[in-house]
């Protein structure tokens, strides 16, 4: 497996006011989520990690919709 710092799940279906939250779910040392970055229009989550990480290592998410404006 390749060293990445960022994975990008799909399809979702996201509305533009939705909140994304992650989570490690192995315990790596040094290692946290920078970022879960929502993009609605393309239907896509992308989560940054501080850093490459080259053993599987798994990341817990969930999406809060808060529905229309």
């Amino acid at each position: 497996m390749a060293a990445r710092a960022k994975l990008r799940e799909v399809p979702l279906r996201l509305l533009p006011r939705c909140l994304v939250l992650a989570t490690l779910q192995t315990n790596r040392v040094g290692l946290y989520v920078q970022a879960a970055v929502p993009n609605s229009s393309q239907g896509t989550v992308t989560v940054y990690l501080n850093k490459k990480v080259t053993a599987a290592t798994k990341v817990a998410w969930f999406v809060i919709n808060f529905g229309p404006p």
